[in-house]
């Protein structure tokens, strides 16, 4: 079995993990939760931009975004202290009380979504976020218990795949429901089903006796991040990832909350276009994740991230540069799938959204297979709290801007600037021998262009 460039052993065969029936409970469990995280965001943002009556059109878009804040802001105040809970108390013990609790939650959303009151659903919204920041350092430190240690990578491999999956049927989903007009009382049933089914398979988690230790919870916010990133930061190359794996996820934040309003009002498109871009969005993140152990033909390394993170650039400022409607009629899809002007805004849709599967797909597995285990789960809270704080960030300030009275793709445009400052960051991760070929590179070229100078 070859090695990769960090000296770890590629995946082995999937069938070893065929037997495991608490790894899949975990698997399932997880899928069903994140599946229901974003089906639940997905249709309330679509009931909010196309069928919510009362409200003004200006005020949607603010909406909107403040709903991807709401959803990670739990992300970024509990992370910690949800990390502390999975050292000190049975990790399956903490999944299955989070796993009834959602039950809770989904059956007090009911209100807004019969109701089609905003204000109920961003609480509920809120809470499902505490949920699922409470959920992920249980679910990554039961894994080890679950599998052995020299199948972890594969494990996690698996994990986040599933994880891709279930927030691509969410998303594609909850649009579709609301699109066929599914009433309020089947879509509430649909998403109580679905806890229910979570809570039930998360009881074939076996909870194991906790160690009799001396433990102190630490409530204090500021001290539990600082010494995250004491520890995120004993390695750059790490450290750099996480800001990686943040910076995608808001600029995939941005164009998600963005991608409704600017359908619906800039391009001037029915409902049905705004689906079908959401399905190529989520098709090109999916065949971007699932393509990578092909590209990098199993490779573990970094080399290409910079070159991925220059890629999407071109993409979000073509994006950006869509400001006014494709017709001045609402256009069907069968329309925009014979105009110059939409086929090339599904292209940027799609290309982004692949590059952006094969971008940060390298970047998990990376931070799994260099960081040592024993600090793993402390550098997965730091990440999982750079990620929310990217996303609270944009979410915020997008709100912001557009109550200014920007524009979607002035948003746009500022990230693109943005991404080209990262693309310029992340050359800091790569290998260090990759580096030392560029550098011997440019100083080749250099020395050359002063002897013809000369």
């Amino acid at each position: 079995m070859r090695k990769n460039n960090l000296g770890l052993k590629s995946m082995q065969s999937p069938l070893s993990f065929t037997k495991n029936k608490p790894f899949w409970a975990l698997f399932v469990t997880q899928f069903l939760g994140a599946f229901n995280d974003n089906f639940f965001r997905t249709a309330f943002i679509t009931l909010l931009t196309y069928h919510f009556v009362g409200i003004p059109e200006e005020s949607k878009a603010m909406f909107v975004s403040a709903a991807f804040g709401v959803f990670m802001t739990p992300f970024f105040l509990f992370s910690p202290l949800a990390g502390q809970l999975a050292d000190r108390f049975s990790k399956a013990r903490i999944i299955q009380w989070v796993k009834g609790a959602e039950i809770l939650i989904v059956a007090f959303s009911s209100f807004g979504f019969v109701y089609q009151n905003p204000y109920f659903l961003l609480i509920s919204l809120f809470c499902m976020g505490t949920h699922s920041a409470i959920f992920g350092p249980a679910k990554y430190a039961l894994l080890p218990e679950l599998i052995p240690e020299k199948a972890l990578l594969k494990g996690n491999g698996y994990i986040e795949a599933g994880a891709f999956f279930a927030v691509m049927g969410g998303t594609l989903i909850g649009a579709l429901m609301i699109h066929n007009n599914i009433s309020p009382l089947a879509l509430c049933g649909q998403i109580f089903f679905i806890a229910c089914l979570g809570f039930c398979v998360s009881l074939g988690l076996s909870p194991n006796p906790t160690p009799k230790i001396p433990f102190t919870f630490q409530f204090s916010w500021l001290k539990q991040v600082r010494q995250l990133y004491r520890v995120t930061q004993q390695d750059p190359q790490v450290f750099k990832a996480t800001i990686g794996l943040a910076w995608f996820w808001l600029v995939g934040a941005l164009l998600l909350a963005q991608l409704p309003p600017l359908a619906k009002e800039i391009l001037n498109v029915q409902e049905s276009v705004f689906i079908f871009f959401l399905f190529l969005f989520t098709l090109g993140v999916g065949t971007g994740s699932m393509v990578c152990h092909w590209v990098f033909r199993g490779e573990i390394t970094t080399k290409y991230t910079p070159l991925l993170a220059l890629l999407m650039i071109p993409a979000l400022f073509d994006l950006a540069s869509f400001t006014s409607p494709l017709a001045e009629v609402q256009v069907s899809l069968e329309k925009v799938l014979s105009m110059k002007q939409g086929l090339r805004f599904m292209l940027d849709i799609f290309s982004l959204s692949l590059l952006g599967g094969l971008f940060v797909v390298p970047l998990y597995t990376f931070l799994q297979a260099r960081v040592a285990s024993r600090h793993l789960s402390q550098v997965v809270a730091f990440s999982n709290i750079m990620i929310a704080g990217f996303m609270v960030f944009v979410s915020f300030i997008s709100s912001f801007l557009l109550s200014l009275g920007f524009s979607i793709p002035f948003l746009i445009k500022i990230t693109a600037v943005g991404q080209s400052i990262m693309a310029l960051y992340m050359i800091g991760i790569l290998p260090k021998e990759t580096l030392s070929t560029f550098s011997t590179f440019f100083k080749a070229i250099w020395k050359n262009k002063k002897l013809i100078n000369d």
